[in-house]
C-alpha cells in the first residue's frame, strides 16, 4: 500500500518519518525532541551498514535497541507501507536490523557484547591485575598497606584488580578472596594474641620468654606498627575510629580485649606508649644521624645491634621506642654475641 502524504487524515507519525528521510533533515537543538525516533533509527542504520567489527556493532545497536522486537514496534505503522516506493527500503531495513538483533540476542551476545565492550579495559589490563593479585596472594604481610607500600602501588589500584578478577576470572577472584579472609583472621588472631600477652606482662611483670617486662617489651606487643595498620585493625574489629592515636587505640582495646582494656590503656598512658603524633624513625635515619648520649657518640656498630633488634622484634619505629632500643645498647643490656652470631639480651 502506498501512503498518501497529501492526505489530512495521514498518520502524522509516517509523515514525520518520510520527511525527516527525504529531505535529510539535520538535527539541531530546535528539531531534536520532534525527530529523536527518526534519528535514532538514522544512527541505527549507519551502525548497521558501518564495518565496526560483530561485537562492537551489536553492543552499539544494542544501546539503542535492547532486540528486534522493540526496533519493530519504534514503527510498527510502517508495516503497512512496506510496498510503498520510499517506505518499503526503510520497512526492509528495519526488519533486516531486528532481525539481526534477534539473532543477537538468541545467541546471547547482546549481553557478552555489554560485558566485553565495556569491561575492554579489564581484558587489557588482566595480566597486569593476574600479576599483582599472585604477589597479594603470596606476600607474608598482614596488613593491606604495608603489602601496597611493598608494591608501589595504592588501595584502589589492588580494587582495581580484584574488580577485574570479580568481572572476568573466576580464579582471581578466588584467590583474592581467600587471601583477604586469610589476612583478616591472621590480623585478629594476631591482636588478640599481642594484647592478651601484653595485659599478662603488665600484671605479672615479666615476659612469656620470663624476661622483665618493660615499655619496650610493650612496643614490641603492639599489633599495629604504625597508624594506617591500626585504622585496619579498627575496621576488622567494627571498632569506632578516634580523632587521636590516643582514641583509636583506646577503642581498639575495649572492641579486643574489653575486660583488660583499662589494665593496658592505662599502662600505655603512664608508660608514653602512644605517641601524640604520628611519627616514625627510619633506618637510614637512624645510621645517618649523629647521636650523642651522656656524653657517648653511639657508634656505627651500636646502631647496626639496635637496626638488628628492630628488625627481630618488629619493633614499631615510633622515636620513644627507638630511643629505648638505644638505651638498652648503651647500658649493655642488648648486645650482639659475635662468637654466637647472634643479638642477645640481658636478662
Amino acid at each position: 500500500m502506498d501512503f498518501n502524504k497529501n492526505d489530512y487524515l495521514s498518520s502524522q507519525e509516517v509523515k514525520r518519518f518520510i520527511t525527516f528521510f527525504q529531505e535529510h533533515i539535520k538535527v539541531n537543538a530546535n528539531n531534536r525532541a520532534t525527530y529523536a525516533k527518526e534519528d535514532k533509527f538514522a544512527k541505527a542504520m549507519e551502525i548497521y551498514d558501518g564495518d565496526l567489527i560483530t561485537i562492537r556493532k551489536i553492543y552499539e545497536l544494542s544501546k539503542l535497541y535492547k532486540d528486534g522486537d522493540t526496533l519493530r514496534k519504534a514503527f510498527k505503522k510502517l508495516e503497512r507501507y512496506s510496498d510503498d516506493s520510499f517506505l518499503g527500503k526503510y520497512c526492509e531495513k528495519i526488519n533486516e536490523i531486528a532481525s539481526y538483533l534477534d539473532s543477537a540476542k538468541e545467541k546471547g551476545l547482546i549481553e557478552a557484547s555489554k560485558e566485553l565492550v565495556e569491561h575492554e579495559d579489564y581484558f587489557d589490563n588482566h595480566a597486569v591485575a593476574q600479576d599483582y593479585l599472585e604477589r597479594y596472594r603470596k606476600s607474608k604481610r598482614m596488613f593491606t598497606d604495608d603489602f601496597l607500600e611493598d608494591e608501589g602501588i595504592c588501595k584502589m589500584d589492588l580494587d582495581y584488580f580484584a574488580e577485574i578478577g570479580y568481572a572476568i576470572d573466576p580464579y582471581l577472584e578466588i584467590i583474592y578472596k581467600e587471601k583477604v579472609f586469610e589476612s583478616l583472621r591472621d590480623r585478629k588472631y594476631n591482636t588478640r594474641k599481642c594484647f592478651n600477652a601484653m595485659y599478662n606482662g603488665i600484671t605479672t611483670g615479666v615476659t612469656e620468654e620470663g624476661a622483665t617486662f618493660d615499655e619496650l617489651e610493650c612496643f614490641n606487643l603492639l599489633p599495629f606498627k604504625n597508624q594506617k595498620n591500626l585504622e585496619e585493625l579498627l575496621r576488622d574489629f567494627g571498632a569506632k575510629n578516634g580523632r587521636d592515636l590516643n582514641a583509636k587505640v583506646c577503642n581498639l582495646l575495649y572492641a579486643v580485649v574489653p575486660e583488660k582494656a583499662t589494665t593496658i590503656h592505662s599502662y600505655m598512658l603512664t608508660h608514653n606508649i602512644i605517641p601524640r603524633f604520628e611519627s616514625h624513625v627510619s633506618e637510614e635515619e637512624i645510621l645517618k644521624t649523629r647521636n650523642v648520649v651522656n656524653g657517648h657518640e653511639v657508634t656505627d656498630a651500636e646502631k647496626d645491634v639496635m637496626i638488628k633488634y628492630l628488625r627481630i622484634k618488629k619493633t614499631p619505629t615510633y622515636p620513644r621506642a627507638i630511643n629505648l632500643v638505644r638505651d638498652k645498647v648503651l647500658s649493655g643490656n642488648l648486645f650482639y654475641d659475635n662468637e654466637e652470631k647472634v643479638l642477645k639480651m640481658k636478662k
